[in-house]
């Protein structure tokens, strides 16, 4: 009896053992899985940011190269024609001058030129100074930092704060938007807010009418292995807290 009992034990303990075994197999498999869906998910976002940035650099450089100088050539042009109809030349300067003023904003927004040898945050004291002096928007500004980021970790921040002040002026209509820089122990805090009419990110996030924006914003902050809090919604306007290692 003893030897029968001891038997159904051994096999009790051998099936328990071989479920325990199974059950962790699968679990063990299963975080791999998931691991390897992350991992794909980082390259990808990797990927598409460098993508992004490599365009951007493209894009500037065709407009200061190319587009910009010929648009100066043209209006130096038409200031040399001898014609009667000096309105309509005046029209066409102006014309002109606007195209190149705008164009040269693009080409600020697309690549600073000076964003891999200033840190962050004169570079963005230097937009929101624009911005001031062409009345998008009221912008109050206070940075509490101290430290410099390297190059590529630099070039990043600056793009999340710029795409969140150009979401704002083009969509929140909002008249103020605040923005400030903090440093906890090894990490940077970017923390916005503003007055304008808000949005549930939620719904638009289940909808898939994340713009590219929206998008850029939370791709950069992950792919910089930060973390944001999502805008709830609210009529009160929308606001950010961003956390990133330095």
């Amino acid at each position: 009896m003893d030897v029968e009992l001891k038997d159904v034990f051994l096999a009790f303990g051998l099936s328990a053992l071989f479920l325990a075994f199974v059950v962790f197999y699968f679990f063990w498999n299963l975080y791999q899985q998931q691991k390897k869906f992350r991992d794909l998910q980082f390259q990808k976002i990797n990927a598409e940011i460098i993508a992004i940035e490599i365009e951007r650099k493209r894009l500037s450089t065709l407009l200061h190269n190319d587009i910009a100088p010929t648009l100066a050539s043209v209006k130096m042009r038409l200031g040399l024609i001898k014609n009667q109809s000096q309105d309509l030349m005046n029209d066409l300067e102006n014309a002109l001058y606007t195209s190149i003023v705008q164009i040269r904003g693009i080409m600020q927004d697309l690549t600073p030129l000076t964003i891999h040898e200033l840190p962050f945050q004169d570079i963005l004291k230097q937009y929101i100074d624009t911005l001031k002096l062409n009345e998008l928007i009221e912008i109050e500004f206070k940075d509490e930092t101290d430290f410099i980021l390297k190059s590529e970790k630099n070039n990043q921040v600056f793009r999340i704060i710029q795409e969140i002040i150009q979401n704002t002026v083009k969509h929140a209509n909002a008249k103020k938007l605040k923005i400030q820089l903090l440093k906890e122990n090894n990490f940077l805090l970017i923390r916005t807010s503003d007055d304008g009419i808000g949005y549930d990110f939620e719904k638009i996030k289940s909808s898939n009418k994340l713009g590219l924006g929206l998008l850029g914003i939370f791709s950069r902050v992950e792919y910089l292995n930060g973390t944001i809090v999502s805008p709830t919604n609210s009529s009160k306007g929308t606001k950010y807290n961003i956390r990133i290692p330095t």
